[in-house]
Order: structure tokens, then sequence, then C-alpha cells
């Protein structure tokens, strides 16, 4: 009688074939994170695209509609009267202030545009005067406030005397207050401080990198010219390069209150 062999069916791989297989699954790995690499740093990207156009546009929304409340002039106070309720500056630094707004060059606002053919003036900072009161002067905080808070605690354009400035230190478009009067008391209680605190100030956009008006004293207009950036840098470029995302928009606002 023969002498039968059995045969093991539960062969296992050789050491090759697992290598083999390994290395195809790291090729399939790394082709699968190098796609979810490129789809994330894409799709951070376009969040801080759309970041820096949310930016821009709060930015730019917000300050038209300040510039909007300029010249009301219910009493037709002469010193309102023919685009002097706005004025220029190439620079502002509430800090600097010792009562009156002379920081900063001053840029007259003369005849320009439409067929004059001479250039509008351009500027960094744009003072505003009105008289929403109708008083005959432009002194007054029209808000309420309240003591040991901020000027513009209660509502951000009741003042008659304001200056729009970017800070470009911390890139926060500022509202600098020169009403009331250092030492007036105040409608919630205490006193005004003096020109150059910064509590006269308030920040009412941020992650602004640029800030340009044009007062075109013919078509009796200003231009405001806005660029943000995005809240944080992203990659774009390369995995490991990060840089912001950067949007610019022009919005003209026409003084419809002269």
């Amino acid at each position: 009688m023969g002498i039968s062999k059995k045969i093991d069916s539960k062969k296992g791989f050789s050491l090759l074939e697992l290598i083999l297989v390994l290395l195809i699954l790291a090729v399939v790995m790394a082709s699968v994170f190098s796609t979810l690499a490129v789809g994330q740093k894409a799709f951070d990207a376009e969040l801080a695209n759309s970041q820096a156009q949310e930016n821009c546009r709060y930015a730019i929304d917000r300050i038209s509609e300040i510039v909007q409340t300029a010249g009301n002039n219910p009493q037709n106070i002469v010193a309102l009267n023919n685009l002097n309720f706005v004025r220029l500056y190439d620079s502002f630094n509430p800090t600097t202030f010792t009562g009156s707004p002379s920081t900063g060059k001053t840029i007259p606002v003369t005849l320009c545009g439409g067929t004059t053919g001479n250039p509008c003036p351009m500027g960094k900072s744009l003072q505003l005067f009105s008289d929403f009161d109708g008083d005959g002067a432009t002194t007054t905080e029209v808000g309420s406030t309240t003591a040991g808070t901020m000027i513009f605690s209660a509502n951000v354009i009741t003042s008659e005397n304001v200056v729009i400035y970017l800070d470009t230190a911390t890139g926060l478009v500022n509202l600098y207050n020169f009403n009331p009067a250092q030492g007036q008391t105040l409608p919630g209680g205490g006193t005004a401080p003096a020109q150059g605190s910064l509590t006269r100030s308030i920040p009412i956009a941020e992650f602004v990198t640029d800030l340009q008006f044009v007062v075109d004293s013919v078509q009796n207009q200003v231009t405001i010219s806005v660029t943000a950036r995005s809240n944080r840098a992203v990659a774009i470029e390369t995995l490991y390069e990060k840089r912001f995302r950067y949007a610019s928009l022009v919005s003209v606002v026409k003084l419809r209150n002269r």
C-alpha cells in the first residue's frame, strides 16, 4: 500500500509578495493624501478669498453709510456750504491732537472733476461735518452715552464732527469723534475726555490694508477705495508658504444732503 501525502491548502504569502503589496498600498495612500492636501489647500484659498471679499464689502458699506451723513445742514450754515463739510488729510493720528484737527497734511477740496479738467484731491482720511440737530453748529454729540465708556457707545454716526481714518498698524478703520468738547458733561454722566484721547475713537471695520478718499466738488460726490485682507494667511503657492488673500472695492457716494 502506498503512503499518501497530505497537501496544506493554507499556504501563506511569501515575504516578497508582502513587500510588493505594501509598496502598492504606499503608492495608493501617497496619491490619496496628496489629493487631499491639494483639495484642502484649494478650500483654504477659496475661504480666504471669501473672507477678504466679506471684510472689504463690510468696510466699504460701513464707511459709505457714514459718509452719506456729511453735510446735513438744515440751518444752512455757511461753513458747511460748497463742500466745506468734508476735509481731506494725507494721514491721521488722534494721539497727537492738542485740540485742533491739524495732524497730517490738510488737502484742500478745490473745484475739480466734471469738465473742469482739474484732478480731484485724494486723501487717506476724511473729516465730516454735519448739523443733525439743526442748532446752527457742528459741535453736538447727538446720541446718548454712558459714563466710563467710549464716546460712540450708543450710535457711531450721530456726532456732527468726525474723522474716518485707517490705523495701518492694526488694520482697523476708526471713527474719531471731536464732539463734545473736553470736559463737557456727557448725557450718561461723566465728562468728555481731552482731544487726542483714544477713547474718542472706535473701530468700525477690521482687516483693512488701504483706504483712500477722492472728493469731486463738481459731481458732489466722494469716491471711497478700500483694500482688505483675509482673516488669516493660507498656503497658496506651496504647502509651506502662507499668504493673505486681498480684495479691493470702490464705492461712489453721492452727497445727497447737499
